[in-house]
């Protein structure tokens, strides 16, 4: 099958985060090592592993959560039981203002005259990575920013390393997607946990130690889905890796019992081109 790009996925730089900011309205979390927001009232439901929510969790370390703030502040790997989580990057954040460095911020948006082209840009990307959803016209959409965020126990918070990477929430009504986008990744763990000293963890640039997870996890035990390199030291190139063709950017589909990867056949990392990604791939399950 010939795959042809649509117009829409040339006219925007998917790569690149959606608007944030206070110039946007977004809600800012209070500094603090670990911390939360919610729950979260929504203005509409999200479909998420066939169960729709009507409020979530923001969570400084790296992650949105349903039914309950993430309870752990160093990332257990999935599946987990009663953890329902998306994870663009679950770490041991630190955005404590004389500890650590950065913000997280989010908000909620619906269609109107003045973010025409946000979601715009939503739509595009849903249209072109899903080839059956041509007509898709998002109703609602959240932006959750971590912006310049450094890891718990750093050396030098202000001039040590930091990650700044957004997850968007969009849906329909029907179709749930998950847009995770990674600007600067530099660091994979914190150092608050007993095993942050294996695998060469240095506090100077947050390398080794307990590796980042990136993902969705169902709450079931069973059902989840894992980036490719979550959990391990290649975590720091997420930002370089793609299932969209434009680095940095990951797309899915996640209203289904298994979570749906994009069906645009593209490399996985400009890194590693030889390495390639299951186009259709629907996650993995534990029988």
């Amino acid at each position: 099958m010939k795959v042809t790009l649509n117009e829409s996925l040339l006219s925007f730089e998917i790569g690149v985060l959606f608007p944030f900011g206070h110039g946007v309205g977004d809600t800012f979390l209070e500094r603090l090592d670990d911390g939360h927001a919610g729950p979260i009232i929504l203005s509409t439901t999200f479909t998420f592993f066939d169960i729709p929510y009507d409020a979530l969790f923001i969570n400084i370390d790296g992650a949105i959560s349903f039914q309950s703030k993430i309870r752990e502040f160093e990332p257990i790997r999935f599946p987990l039981t009663n953890d329902v989580i998306i994870a663009p990057f679950w770490a041991d954040v630190n955005t404590d203002p004389y500890m650590g460095a950065g913000d997280v911020m989010f908000r909620e948006e619906l269609p109107t005259n003045e973010n025409t082209a946000i979601f715009s840009r939503a739509n595009g990307i849903i249209r072109d990575m899903f080839i059956e959803q041509e007509l898709f016209q998002a109703s609602w959409l959240l932006v959750a920013t971590w912006e310049n965020v450094t890891f718990y126990d750093v050396d030098s918070p202000l001039s040590g390393p930091k990650n700044t990477f957004q997850c968007v929430l969009v849906t329909d009504g029907d179709f749930s997607g998950v847009i995770f986008i990674y600007d600067t990744i530099t660091w994979t763990g914190g150092g608050s946990g007993a095993n942050s000293g294996d695998n060469g963890y240095s506090t100077a640039t947050g390398l080794g130690g307990i590796a980042a997870e990136a993902g969705f996890n169902a709450g079931n035990g069973k059902n989840y889905h894992i980036i490719p390199g979550s959990g391990t030291a290649d975590i720091v190139d997420i930002d370089l890796g793609s299932n969209t063709g434009e680095r940095g950017t990951w797309v899915y589909q996640v209203d289904g019992a298994v979570i749906r990867d994009t069906t645009f056949p593209v490399n996985t990392s400009p890194r590693h081109p030889h390495a390639r990604r299951h186009i259709g791939s629907a996650g993995w399950s534990l029988s």
